[in-house]
């Protein structure tokens, strides 16, 4: 997971300062808490991070799509289209994963856009 780690905004930096944190300790931190909680489901689950060019927490529905369209900019609704798509594929392979019992190969190997880290479940 520790592959993946985005480049800090100004806004971040505020935080981190006023949590007396780096990037580097805070990415650890939560990393730490994440892999924690994560150990705790008894079914197990999967921890997956994207990572693609403006790919943002509402990447996986069509708000940043129809705001581009809207804006009339081709480019950043071809990004958006692609964050889309990229989102719901790895959305479906869960689902289909988790609820009928089909393996996928997006939640077996990681890729520059998509780590994916399985908790298996507890004894």
């Amino acid at each position: 997971m520790e592959d993946l780690i985005r480049v800090p905004t100004a806004e971040d930096w505020i935080v981190l300062k006023q949590l007396h944190l780096t990037a580097e300790e805070w990415v650890r931190k939560w990393h730490e808490t994440v892999n924690k909680e994560f150990e705790r489901f008894p079914e197990g689950g999967y921890f997956v991070e994207l990572n693609a060019p403006d790919l943002e927490h509402y990447s996986f529905s069509d708000e940043l799509y129809l705001q581009a369209a809207k804006d009339g900019i081709a480019e950043k609704q071809e990004t958006a289209l692609r964050n889309l798509h990229l989102t719901e594929n790895i959305t479906r392979a869960f689902l289909d994963e988790t609820l009928k019992s089909e393996k996928h190969a997006a939640l077996r190997s990681n890729s520059p856009q998509i780590a994916v880290h399985r908790f298996k479940p507890r004894d």
